[in-house]
């Protein structure tokens, strides 16, 4: 016979290192596809609290444009309706423990809604108001109310949604 014989198939070392190589490759890919829904959990967090917080911001504005009047001393802003049918006589927005709050007074009951509560993953953190208001006919109107909601996340990420709005039932318009 012939000393060097031709060889079919593979011996056990290539079939060993084969597996290893296709191992690591797939636990390469795993650890990306992982890395993938772990920022798409995130992503869809951080989505849905910004888009909570201009919902409830431009719910705000539109408030205070058709205000009566608007007062944010004491951190609580405090929104005067103009007289409607459900006898909504005051609006009041407060950050307080953590949940935004939304209180609506009708005929003397106030009565609480958690706009945004706090939990392990979202939270607001500032609500913060501020008031310009000018001088018309011997009269303080307000001229612009700016609201910033500041809210974070579970990796202590943080988002800023500001909205400014100016009452114009109080406005006096010269022709």
């Amino acid at each position: 016979m012939n000393a060097i014989q031709k060889r079919k198939g593979i011996t056990i070392l290539e079939l060993l290192i084969a597996l290893a190589i296709t191992a690591m490759l797939l636990t390469a890919v795993a650890a990306g596809i992982h890395a993938s829904f772990l920022n798409l959990t995130e992503n869809d967090c951080i989505r849905e609290l910004t888009q909570s917080a201009r919902w409830h911001l431009s719910r705000i504005a539109a408030e205070i444009r058709t205000a009566d009047a608007v007062d944010t001393t004491g951190g609580i802003l405090a929104i005067v309706p103009p007289e409607n049918t459900d006898g909504i006589t005051k609006i009041e927005y407060e950050l307080a423990d953590g949940a935004f709050t939304r209180y609506v007074t009708i005929a003397g009951d106030r009565q609480p809604t958690v706009l945004m509560k706090a939990s392990d993953k979202t939270k607001v953190d500032i609500f913060q108001l501020s008031q310009r208001n000018k001088t018309v006919d011997d009269q303080l109107v307000t001229e612009c109310v700016t609201i910033l909601l500041r809210l974070s996340n579970g990796d202590n990420r943080t988002f800023r949604a500001t909205i400014s709005a100016a009452p114009r039932r109080n406005q006096a318009f010269q022709l």
